[in-house]
């Protein structure tokens, strides 16, 4: 079972459907749809009580009348509460993934993604489940399947993020005009 929300620019806005973008977060899905020129006319957003699951997705996507067209889904976006930035000097796949899994429990069931941000130069890794992942791979094949922090090619010029490396130890700090978004400390080798 889920609640449903829906915004719209307007009653006809439908009928200048393009494309759709699909948000995926721990209890939710966004599913938006954009007109022509990019503009975001109309937004159905659905939440769970638990975790999202692939069932839910299904039952999401048969409900949904933007999904009933033949307007293609362009893009997958995930977000979760699970998930860090390592800048590119610091990155090593297998090590990046344990020390996520050190700070966060990921099931078996989980997916730890990467997803490469231009500005700054680094790796995003998050947590999905792999079932959910998987059902919307199948269901819209074409799409990319991105984090939604690469959503915005537009970023605010005042953001920040920092990085403080130490001897065996480094932490990233996220800022938006001066206020903290996300924090993280993970250990490291320095060279």
């Amino acid at each position: 079972n889920y609640k449903k929300w829906t915004f719209s620019t307007n009653s006809e806005a439908i009928h200048h459907l393009q494309h759709n973008h699909i948000i995926i977060w721990n209890k939710g899905v966004c599913v938006a749809g954009y007109d022509i020129d990019n503009v975001l006319i109309v937004a159905q957003s659905y939440t769970v009580d638990e975790g999202l699951t692939a069932k839910d997705i299904e039952n999401i996507i048969l409900d949904d009348h933007l999904l009933g067209g033949n307007e293609p889904v362009v893009n997958i976006w995930f977000t979760s509460d699970r998930q860090i930035i390592f800048p590119n000097a610091l990155y090593n796949e297998t090590l990046s993934k344990e020390a996520l899994s050190k700070i966060y429990f990921v099931d078996a069931n989980e997916h730890i993604a990467t997803a490469s941000i231009v500005t700054p130069e680094s790796q995003m890794l998050y947590v999905v489940p792999k079932e959910l992942k998987e059902k919307l791979e199948k269901l819209f094949p074409t799409a990319n399947t991105d984090n939604l922090i690469n959503a915005n090619p537009h970023r605010n010029p005042t953001a920040d993020i920092m990085v403080t490396i130490l001897p065996n130890m480094a932490t990233i700090s996220a800022y938006n005009a001066g206020q903290l978004l996300h924090y993280t400390t993970f250990e490291c080798a320095s060279k």
